[in-house]
């Protein structure tokens, strides 16, 4: 895409050099009343003290091992390739894909997955932002949401299918020309569907976490984190899957496991720009879009930023619970909140 182009030239010229310049792939200030209702929330350590130290350091729980059992050789379909700054839209969404997954994959509730409409992650979120429903949806500087307004988006507003908003008729350069036209209040039937059907579908439980070690506890015990902040990380990865910070980017991202690789432990960096990126070695057991995050990274990135762990919301299409099926994931799925 033109944006994923630019972004290439940016690194070439400046990244590499010095590490001085930004790029932002659609990420706004957090606003008053987002960090109020951040600085309110109880904490994941807070809400579940006895699940403090879940994770043990030592084993990986990466839920793409989930997402490849429930949706088998289509799994590789959760990986997005975003060709404007609507980052936000798909960090959430790509988010409450993977926790339908671990839903599913713990046995305690049978729907049928769907994929998470982005464009409808990304509206809602900038209304959550307090953003103008204004402007050019051709103007990429009006691209963007706020910085930590998806969760609870998505706990206000919900969760709607791609199929039942027609997001998934918007696809390659153009897949994010719905999201960026009902940003600025077009196709107001389609807005109004969003919102009806959304409320039926809400985020039920969500938790803000503050520190690296509280993210890993939040993922062993079941959830999927997203993250917005202003990290930039090299395009390379090394021999384990490892980028390290460098440079600056304004982004949303997706974080389904956590683990040691190479000996070194670290959080999957989930990212929306295609199977193509970064280069290198891709970490094993991971996607060919991920890289890995050293936990020290993890610590600067959420200091920073504004992260939270997602754990369930109210599904779609449900039917008569199934029997648990046997994973080989190494989750204590009796313990998932």
């Amino acid at each position: 895409s033109q944006r994923w182009q630019e972004y290439l030239a940016y690194q070439k010229e400046f990244l590499l050099e010095d590490g001085t310049k930004g790029f932002n792939f659609g990420l706004k200030p957090k606003t008053a009343k987002t960090s109020a209702l951040i600085k309110a929330k109880p904490s994941f350590w807070a809400r579940f003290p006895n699940l403090k130290g879940k994770w043990d350091g030592k084993s990986t729980i990466n839920h793409w091992d989930a997402a490849k059992r429930v949706l088998g050789d289509k799994v590789e379909d959760l990986i997005q390739m975003q060709p404007r700054g609507t980052c936000g839209g798909r960090g959430g969404s790509a988010t409450m894909d993977f926790v339908q997954c671990i839903m599913l994959a713990a046995g305690k509730v049978n729907f049928k997955f769907s994929r998470t409409s982005h464009a409808a992650v990304y509206v809602t979120a900038r209304q959550e932002s307090g953003m103008s429903f204004s402007g050019d949806w051709r103007d990429e500087n009006n691209d963007g949401v706020g910085s930590g307004s998806v969760p609870e988006a998505l706990t206000k507003l919900g969760v709607v299918k791609r199929v039942d908003d027609g997001d998934e008729k918007w696809y390659g350069d153009g897949s994010d020309d719905l999201a960026c036209q009902l940003a600025v209040g077009m196709h107001q039937d389609i807005y109004k569907k969003i919102l009806e059907l959304g409320k039926e579908h809400i985020v039920t439980d969500w938790a803000p976490v503050h520190s690296a070690a509280e993210l890993a506890d939040g993922i062993a015990s079941g959830g999927c984190a997203v993250i917005s902040d202003s990290l930039g990380f090299t395009m390379t990865r090394d021999n384990n899957g490892f980028c390290r910070i460098s440079g600056q980017w304004g982004h949303y991202h997706c974080h389904p496991g956590v683990g040691v690789w190479g000996g070194r432990p670290g959080v999957v960096y989930f990212q929306s720009w295609g199977k193509q990126a970064p280069s290198g070695p891709v970490p094993e057991g991971c996607p060919p879009n991920c890289f890995i995050v050293s936990m020290d990274d993890m610590d600067t990135m959420i200091s920073q930023g504004d992260a939270a762990v997602m754990f369930a919301f109210n599904p779609w299409d449900v039917g008569p619970a199934p029997t648990p099926p046997d994973l080989d994931i190494n989750i204590d799925w009796a313990n998932v909140p």
